[in-house]
């Protein structure tokens, strides 16, 4: 087996730095206290925003259908994976 050229690796890494480092500003900014603006780094922290979200309804109507949507089977999934079995078993004979 051959290992990936070092330009590849480097490329992944990019990569996922480019996705990943947003969501750390993301969730630096969550616990801030700061309400209007941003500065960085952050004035101070705190856990109030988690407080709000906690009692606003259609966050938890967005909630449970993100649930309710997850719980009920697609039925094209479905049948891919019934595909993607049976192809290998015929290919063989």
């Amino acid at each position: 087996m051959t290992r990936a050229p070092l330009s590849l690796k480097i490329a992944a890494l990019a990569g996922l730095a480019f996705l990943h480092i947003p969501l750390l500003f993301i969730l630096l900014y969550a616990f801030t206290t700061e309400e209007r603006s941003y500065a960085f780094p952050p004035p101070g922290y705190t856990l109030k925003w988690f407080a709000v979200v906690w009692e606003r309804s259609d966050i938890w109507a967005a909630v449970g259908l993100s649930l309710r949507d997850r719980s009920v089977p697609d039925p094209s999934s479905t049948t891919r994976s019934r595909l993607s079995r049976s192809v290998p078993a015929f290919a063989r004979g």
